[in-house]
Order: C-alpha cells, then structure tokens, then sequence
C-alpha cells in the first residue's frame, strides 16, 4: 500500500495564497474609494453664516443727503466686518463697498472687526441717488468665491 503524503499537494496553497491576495487588494481599494469619496464630501460642506439683516429706509442723514437706508445686523452668527459688502446697482461707486472699510457711509459696532447683532451700515445718498437701486448685503467668503445674499432692499 502506498501512503499519501499532505506535502505534496500545493494546490491547496495556492489557492489560499490568491483568496488572501484579493482580500488584500479589496481593503486597500476600498480604503482609496473611502479616502476620495471623504475628500469630496469635505469640499461640498463647507459652511454658510446664518444671519438675519434688515435694510431699512429713512436712516438719519445730515441736511446735505436727503436720503439714506440703514442696514443692521439683527441675529444669528457674527461675520468678519471684511467678508460682509453694501452692494447698491446705483451708477456712484461710493455707495457700495466693504462694510469693514466704507467709502460714503458710516458704520457703527464694529470696532472689534466683526458683525454682531445690533451693528449698523448706514448709507446716505444725495437726493433721490437711492431712487430705483437695489441694495444689498452680501457675505463673500475671504477664502475662495462662495458668497450669499443676506438681505435685498429694493429702492422704490
């Protein structure tokens, strides 16, 4: 009688050995798919300010300016003072800008470089220059070209 000897069958080995090496390639490929799939995640979450801002008309404007609005930050998070624009579709350059450094209007309550609730821009315009314009306050992130509208105010 001939013995059998386990030794020399190495076709069970193989196979062990190829089962083990798509386990391996399955974990790393999905670590990849994991990785990319985060890093795209991360880039679309980024986050937006909650904030409440009125745009109100009939702003106290000296005898020289007829006419004026008052924006004001009601509620929610505060905002960078350099990250928040008066934007107004009038012709006079002035009338829009940074509300962290303003050209023809005055701010108040943010001496500490933020926007919180109860800060103010108030923009007075000659006569009737606000007459028709749409104004509004838009946050544009610092950081790369996201912004938002926070309130609109038509001129009428």
């Amino acid at each position: 009688m001939r013995s059998v000897s386990l030794s020399d069958d190495r076709t069970a080995v193989s196979s062990v050995v190829g089962v083990l090496l798509l386990i391996a390639i399955t974990v790393v490929l999905a670590g990849v798919v994991h990785t990319f799939a985060f890093s795209l995640a991360d880039d679309t979450l980024q986050t937006y300010p909650t904030a409440g801002v009125s745009i109100d008309a009939d702003a106290d404007c000296d005898d020289e300016k007829a006419t004026g609005l008052v924006a004001t930050h009601v509620a929610g998070d505060s905002i960078p003072a350099n990250e928040l624009y008066l934007e107004t579709t009038s012709d006079d350059p002035d009338l829009s800008g940074s509300w962290a450094a303003p050209d023809e209007y005055a701010t108040a309550g943010v001496d500490d470089g933020t926007v919180s609730a109860g800060d103010t821009a108030t923009v007075c315009a000659k006569e009737d220059a606000l007459e028709g314009t749409t104004v509004q306050v838009v946050w544009r992130a610092e950081s790369d070209a996201r912004s938002l509208v926070l309130a609109e105010r038509d001129g009428s």
